[in-house]
């Protein structure tokens, strides 16, 4: 008898391959098209060949997504393989706008739904994180420099008091600088 996990390992996940049309469109792209032209789910389930609960679940997932996702995607895909020059700003781009080297966007893209997740805003934000790090370094430096006056045995005020004298010299240095400049 084999255990249960080694089931579950070798479980396959569906018991059949998806439902492709002629165009080879899945079951699902197709009831997708039908949602963006207005129908319901009970009038795509006959059309597309699906149950009404297969239906009523694409159409679920369908209402997460931003409108117009697929023509994005396909005007997209279009002119990144067929235009060079776009492509190559486009990787410089999202580079620039994301923090990444333009050889990790074109290995990213090249993932299976690499593309749609960068139009979901599914793509780290390297700068955003960045900045986050920086505050969480400056904080946690703030609150060392604490911990250290209380060692010290200072009370909050003597502490502020020093701050404010550390940071009226700071001032004046830096005034200094700038006037011999």
């Amino acid at each position: 008898m084999i255990p249960n996990i080694l089931r579950k390992l070798f479980r396959r996940r569906h018991g059949y391959p998806p439902k492709r049309d002629e165009f080879g469109q899945s079951a699902r792209k197709r009831a997708f098209q039908c949602f963006n032209q207005g129908m319901k789910p009970a009038q795509v389930a006959p059309k597309v060949a699906i149950s009404t609960r297969t239906a009523d679940r694409y159409f679920a997932d369908w209402g997460k997504l931003p409108r117009g996702l697929e023509a994005q995607y396909s005007s997209l895909k279009y002119l990144l393989k067929h235009s060079a020059v776009f492509k190559e700003k486009f990787l410089e781009t999202i580079a620039q706008g994301l923090g990444m080297s333009v050889p990790e966007v074109t290995v990213r893209l090249q993932k299976p739904w690499g593309l749609k997740q960068l139009l979901l805003g599914q793509w780290p934000n390297y700068i955003e994180e960045k900045r986050q790090s920086e505050a969480q370094t400056r904080l946690d430096a703030a609150l060392d420099f604490v911990k250290f006056m209380e060692l010290c045995e200072m009370s909050p005020e003597q502490l502020r008091l020093k701050v404010q004298e550390l940071m009226k010299r700071a001032l004046d240095k830096r005034r200094t600088k700038q006037t011999e400049q």
